[in-house]
Formats: structure tokens, C-alpha cells, sequence
């Protein structure tokens, strides 16, 4: 258990990690090119934030970094389930499914 905790807490870590850059990254951009945006009429889905990346625009750096953060728990899930499988832990993997279905009903709803 303690093996997991510490992948599960290198997950966490590394995904914060990630949104850390990215938010930097995002912020020198806006600094530098002196961009104007308004998050509240601004929509931009997946294809979007990739192709801003690539012309280098700093929302598209701000929105991966909020997906980041997003997914990163759900990540840290997904391991923990595989592990629990690996171990033959019926019981813990069942409560990550459940959780998994939670969160895909609440995504479906919302």
C-alpha cells in the first residue's frame, strides 16, 4: 500500500508540476506578445487550446494547465485501479469504478 500511496502522490506531483509550467509559460506569452482576452466570451474547445498552443497564444497555455489539474486526479485513479486489479483487490477496484461512474454521470448531467 505504501508502493501506491507514493506513485499515486508521484502523480499528483508531476501533473502539478505540468500545470505550473504551463501557467508560466502562458504568463511570459502574455506578458511578452501583450495579448488581450475576456475568459467570460471566450470558448475554446480541445482542438482549440491545441492549435492556440501551436500559434503560441496565451489562453490556449492557461486552459491546458486547467485541464491538467482536471485530469491529473483522474489519472491517479485510473492507476489506482489497474494496481488494485494487478492485486487482485476486487474490493478497492470496485470502489474506483464506482467513483469513475460518478464522475462520468456528473460529466454527462453538467
Amino acid at each position: 500500500m505504501k508502493i501506491l500511496r507514493e506513485k499515486v502522490a508521484k502523480i499528483y506531483g508531476l501533473g502539478v508540476k505540468i500545470s505550473i509550467f504551463l501557467m508560466v509559460v502562458g504568463l511570459v506569452i502574455f506578458v511578452l506578445k501583450g495579448e488581450r482576452f475576456d475568459l467570460y466570451n471566450q470558448f475554446a474547445g480541445i482542438k482549440e487550446i491545441f492549435f492556440g498552443i501551436l500559434n503560441l497564444k496565451a489562453i490556449s497555455f492557461f486552459l491546458l494547465a486547467i485541464l491538467v489539474i482536471i485530469f491529473t486526479p483522474i489519472l491517479a485513479g485510473f492507476y489506482m485501479l489497474i494496481d488494485f486489479l494487478k492485486k487482485n483487490d476486487y474490493k478497492s477496484a470496485f470502489m474506483c469504478l464506482i467513483i469513475f461512474l460518478v464522475f462520468g454521470i456528473y460529466i454527462f448531467i453538467s
